[in-house]
């Protein structure tokens, strides 16, 4: 293969599935070697075309640097650390908003509901409490139950027709 051959397929993939064999892929493999190795003078040069780089805080400093005041920085830092308190009230009101936002829009789907004492109401079983023999027909709601007090928020002490109080309270 001459130079002219090679330099056209120096950037493409050599395995092409017809017309090239694998002697011409290891030919131009091998250049690409040797020519880096003859060619190279150092790394640096191979690598960004010149022998040494100076990194830029050697040969100039910075704007940031140059303007720098210890005593100032020290002045601002106490400054901030007197404003935390600040910050943190501030974070802390932001957050209360945020949690009362999203209440309120939590609580615009919510259907509230509230019961009297003496009120007949259903209570939903759950999967624990339903009977396995009925299968998928097992009843989802269990009762009906009477309103014993209502505690205000919420929570009811509920009985059984027959008087027997049921033992924890209940959110309906």
């Amino acid at each position: 293969m001459d130079d002219r051959h090679l330099e056209l397929l120096e950037g493409r993939s050599f395995a092409r599935g017809r017309g090239g064999s694998s002697e011409d892929e290891v030919e131009v493999g091998q250049w690409k070697s040797e020519r880096h190795l003859t060619d190279a003078k150092s790394s640096t040069t191979s690598s960004y075309g010149a022998d040494a780089m100076i990194p830029v805080e050697i040969g100039e400093t910075s704007h940031r640097r140059q303007v720098f005041n210890s005593e100032q920085n020290a002045q601002e830092l106490a400054a901030d650390l007197d404003l935390v308190d600040e910050l943190r009230d501030k974070a802390q009101t932001h957050e209360e908003a945020c949690k009362l936002r999203a209440s309120r829009r939590y609580n615009t789907r919510v259907r509230h509901r509230s019961f009297r004492v003496g009120n007949l109401v259903w209570r939903l079983l759950g999967e624990a409490r339903k009977d396995t023999t009925d299968g998928k027909l097992a009843p989802s709601w269990g009762g009906p139950f009477r309103v014993v007090e209502n505690l205000e928020n919420g929570a009811y002490r509920l009985e059984e027709l027959s008087r027997k109080p049921i033992p924890r309270t209940w959110n309906l």
